[in-house]
């Protein structure tokens, strides 16, 4: 069975709230609009300037989520012909920005390099965080239930969905991230 037209778009969504709640925050609303191909998922409260990692990881896992749904470029854009993650990716990089001027405002900035490190470095934590079986599950079936409820989930209804897949196992996916590795020495 094929899944449901927009089923990639509700992923992205989902995938950035999957990894948010791994981290602790508590998801308000998530809802995808399958006509105009554009979504959200709102957070009670914003990540602290210090979560700047938590805040990176969930930036990129929409795109990473969708991307493990499908191949097809189409899916990724949407309906006005702007890439699915252009704001995701924006933010990211703002993160990794801020950070890099943060960590290094002594220094003159005569390389991307460090600033690619960490990208690619955030990218692998997150493959390798949705690669696991009950967090990728957690990501289908609340996708699932996303499509089911008119392509509107409240926060109360994705933490029914996920929350026996994963809230025992938080402690152990954050540790295998290792999120001190996203950083430069």
């Amino acid at each position: 069975m094929l899944p449901a037209e927009g089923f990639e778009l509700a992923a992205h969504e989902v995938g950035h709230a999957v990894v948010a709640h791994i981290f602790g925050a508590k998801v308000s609303e998530i809802r995808v609009n399958p006509q105009t191909r554009n979504g959200g998922m709102d957070l009670e409260d914003a990540f602290p300037a210090e979560k700047w990692r938590e805040d990176l990881l969930i930036s990129i896992a929409g795109e990473v989520a969708q991307r493990k749904i499908t191949d097809r470029p189409e899916a990724l854009v949407d309906g006005r012909g702007h890439c699915s993650w252009a704001h995701d990716s924006t933010r990211a990089a703002a993160l990794i920005s801020a950070h890099l001027n943060a960590a290094h405002a002594d220094a003159s900035a005569d390389s991307d390099e460090p600033f690619y490190q960490l990208l690619e470095n955030a990218y692998r934590a997150v493959e390798s965080l949705l690669h696991d079986y009950y967090v990728w599950g957690a990501v289908l079936v609340a996708s699932d239930e996303l499509i089911n409820k008119a392509w509107k989930l409240s926060g109360e209804e994705f933490r029914a969905v996920v929350s026996p897949l994963l809230d025992d196992r938080r402690e152990t996916l954050i540790r295998s991230l290792k999120l001190e590795r996203l950083t430069l020495s």
